[in-house]
This record gives C-alpha cells, sequence and structure tokens, in this order.
C-alpha cells in the first residue's frame, strides 16, 4: 500500500475497506538439536521470486527456495522439507485450499514437533478456514517453542481481534512489533487494529512507519 497522507490513509482505514492480514513466513531458521529453532534469518528475501518459487516448486524452484533459506537440516532429514515449503506456498497462492496447507503442516508436525514456525503457518491455514480456537491453539504452541518470535505474536493478535480477544489482542500487536520493528506487516496490522478500537492517531502512525519501511 502506498500512503499519500495523513488524512488519505485515515480515511481508507476508517471506511472499512482495510482487513487485518495475516503474516504467512517460510521457516528462516537455524536449527539446534530435536528441530527446536530459538532464531530465523534468511540468506535472501525477496518477496517476488521466494513466492514464484513456491508456487510452482518444480525441481528447480524446490532448490532456489532451499538455497535461498536457512532450514533446520532435520527438516530434510526427516523428509518434510519439500513439504514445508509447500504447504507455505499454498498459504501464498492458494488461499481458497488452507486444508492442503493444514494437512502439509501435520507431516511436518508429526516428523519435527519442536518446529514452531510449522505451527505458526498452520495456525494460519486454520484461520484462513475461521478454525479460531485451533488457530490460537498452534499459535501459542508457536510462541511457547520460539518466545521471541514476532511474526507468530502478529498472527495470534490478528487472530485474537477478530475474535474479540482485544485486550490480548493489543497486547500481541505491540510485542511483535517490539520483536520485529523493520517488518511493515506488522505496523500495517496494528494500524488496521487501532482504527477497529477508535485510536486514529495511532493508526496514522503506524501507518506512516509501515510506509517508511516498504520504500526506504
Amino acid at each position: 500500500m502506498t500512503v499519500r497522507g495523513r488524512a488519505t490513509a485515515c480515511s481508507w482505514l476508517e471506511s472499512g475497506a482495510a482487513v487485518l492480514g495475516l503474516c504467512g513466513i517460510f521457516c528462516l531458521a537455524v536449527t539446534t538439536p530435536g528441530c527446536d529453532t530459538s532464531s530465523h534469518g534468511s540468506k535472501a528475501e525477496s518477496g517476488e521470486d521466494r513466492r514464484a518459487s513456491a508456487a510452482t516448486l518444480d525441481e528447480g524452484a524446490f532448490r532456489y527456495v532451499v538455497d535461498s533459506f536457512e532450514f533446520p537440516p532435520d527438516l530434510e532429514a526427516h523428509g518434510v522439507l519439500k513439504t514445508y515449503i509447500e504447504g507455505c506456498g499454498v498459504i501464498d497462492h492458494q488461499p481458497a485450499s488452507p486444508g492442503r496447507a493444514i494437512q502439509a503442516f501435520d507431516h511436518v508436525i508429526a516428523a519435527c514437533p519442536e518446529f514452531a514456525p510449522a505451527y505458526m503457518n498452520r495456525g494460519i491455514a486454520f484461520a484462513m478456514k475461521q478454525r479460531w480456537e485451533n488457530a490460537e491453539k498452534d499459535l501459542d504452541r508457536a510462541i511457547e517453542l520460539r518466545p521471541e518470535y514476532g511474526f507468530a505474536y502478529c498472527n495470534r493478535g490478528i487472530v485474537q481481534a477478530r475474535t474479540g480477544e482485544t485486550m490480548a489482542a493489543e497486547a500481541d500487536l505491540y510485542r511483535a512489533a517490539e520483536l520485529e520493528p523493520a517488518y511493515p506487516d506488522i505496523y500495517w496490522n496494528r494500524a488496521v487494529f487501532r482504527t477497529m478500537i477508535g485510536s486514529t492517531a495511532g493508526a496514522e502512525e503506524d501507518l506512516e512507519l509501515a510506509a517508511k519501511l516498504s520504500h526506504p
């Protein structure tokens, strides 16, 4: 989104055109024993190339994604790395088929039960089906496994906002921004949430932050 000015941005938010958007992400993770991932980072995260690769997942695209991100070697050892990437691709490119993503992440979690990103992304897929209780349970587990997982806090805050847990949603969205201060979608979602609760000034600030981070 391009923010042209405070009045324009907030009028657009208040019109009801804006919606909370779940933040899907590949496992940008460094491994520790047992698939327990305590930190994350990508070698390259160019959005268009990454999304195009995930959409097709022929052998070349699969190798591109593997070479572009750091994945725990246990995923490949257990034969679920491609399954994980395919699940993420379904979330990105086939939002009408979240059941396929849930099945993919079920396999990943069965093989690697301490892999926090699989729980987070399965939580997103459950939320896409409006299975809010399942979504929140998975996001709780992702945060339990990785307490500094800002994207999981953002997604849990979105789920809580959709189910009327306003105070919990606010806390999680603020925590997400603390943990991932350079990620514009977190500020975007917090701006939508602040508009929902009538905090127009706060929404303006978050929109400006999101715009600056998106177009440095």
